[in-house]
């Protein structure tokens, strides 16, 4: 395949993917499309996560997709598609027509550049700390999830690794004993981020050098299903354990929500 006709075929898919702005292909838009919609418009979902998050069939040129459920309801705050190959910065800002500059831009827990754009809820994960290594996710939030994840960020400029263990809502605490048979239920915790693929002295690290994580949960491999990866969840909120073989949990000593 010629690379002009190559990239023609990704462009295509971007274009697929991305277009409304505020809505997943059109037709769903967190904050107001529910589980209904979902389901209608995605299928069922194949893989269950936890609680409030599930795995959907992927369209062409994603390798996973991702919804997020409010907590004690079935409105979506947040759809995320996971590309198979990353897209350049300069064709995924033309296929959503946001602007150049985002509003917020920082580096998460596994050190890859995250972009948020402000006026249409988009969130844009690279593959690295670099924009040049090309977007790797599309995340399409509620405004009230979007405005929550940047409510603790001062500028656009900070980097927070760099701050991780400054001031802040879990600033000078450090995680408890490890857990290894214990997880924090729906309703006893809020998921800051998450991703698979790692072992527990990774998630407790990432956990550790995020100002923000409260506690940190990793769903060991096949606990739900035999093919599931590991999975580790740093948490901003979180109340208490829930005794359970699935998660490996600790929380974080000194921090206002610790017990």
């Amino acid at each position: 395949m010629s690379k002009m006709l190559s990239a023609m075929l990704w462009m295509t898919i971007i274009y697929a993917l991305c277009i409304p702005q505020s809505k997943y292909k059109n037709e769903l838009q967190p904050g107001v499309s529910t589980r209904r919609d979902a389901i209608r418009v995605l299928g069922q979902p194949i893989r269950t996560l936890s609680t409030t998050l599930f795995e959907y069939t992927p369209p062409a040129g994603a390798e996973k997709l991702i919804v997020e459920y409010r907590r004690g309801s079935d409105v979506i705050e947040r759809i995320e598609s996971h590309f198979i190959d990353s897209f350049s910065r300069d064709a995924m800002i033309a296929a959503l027509k946001l602007p150049q500059q985002a509003d917020v831009r920082k580096t998460n827990a596994q050190g890859k550049l995250v972009e948020y754009f402000r006026e249409d809820a988009i969130v844009l994960t690279y593959s690295s700390a670099e924009a040049r290594s090309g977007v790797k996710s599309l995340g399409y939030y509620s405004r009230e999830l979007f405005d929550s994840a940047l409510a603790d960020e001062p500028s656009a400029s900070q980097d927070s690794r760099a701050s991780a263990d400054s001031s802040g809502p879990a600033g000078g605490a450090r995680l408890g004993p490890i857990n290894y048979k214990a997880s924090i239920s729906q309703g006893d915790g809020k998921v800051l981020t998450f991703y698979r693929g790692t072992t527990p002295e990774q998630c407790q690290a990432d956990c550790e050098k995020n100002r923000q994580c409260i506690a940190f949960t990793l769903i060991r491999a096949g606990a739900y299903n035999p093919n599931d990866p590991p999975m580790c969840y740093l948490m901003s909120e979180a109340r208490k354990l829930t005794p359970s073989p699935c998660c490996i949990t600790a929380i974080k000593t000194g921090s206002r929500q610790s017990q």
